[in-house]
């Protein structure tokens, strides 16, 4: 499978459009179709996929701070993940005594107004 364009490569690697466009400088295995600078791109993933593992998933010559940076986004992302997984279990709780407190309320509305009259 080859990718086309610069949306379908940003999906595939998971970085913008321009920061793809700056790495294409760097060495990104990219493929201009008629070697103009505005020409569309083509890549196959396989080389995209070892470009970055070859370089860490950090571009050659990327700062310091960018490296930094991953990592602290790393540790969000898993901290987000737990936060969601949490929220999932207390919003089922919270569901569960919802659906409770419904039904306890159509009990007590049933039993207060027997024949539907008020």
């Amino acid at each position: 499978m080859i990718l086309t364009g610069w949306k379908e490569i940003s999906k595939h690697i998971r970085y913008g459009i321009r920061t793809l466009q700056r790495w294409e400088g760097k060495g990104l295995p990219v493929k201009r179709v008629n070697n103009s600078p505005r020409s569309p791109v083509v890549a196959d993933p396989e080389e995209l996929d070892a470009w970055i593992l070859h370089w860490s998933r950090i571009p050659p010559g990327a700062p310091q701070s960018l490296v930094e940076v991953r990592g602290r986004a790393r540790e969000l992302t898993r901290e987000v993940q737990r936060n969601r997984r949490a929220l999932r279990v207390q919003l089922g709780v919270f569901r569960k005594e919802l659906a409770m407190f419904r039904a306890k309320t159509q009990k007590m509305i049933a039993n207060r107004d027997p024949g539907g009259v008020r």
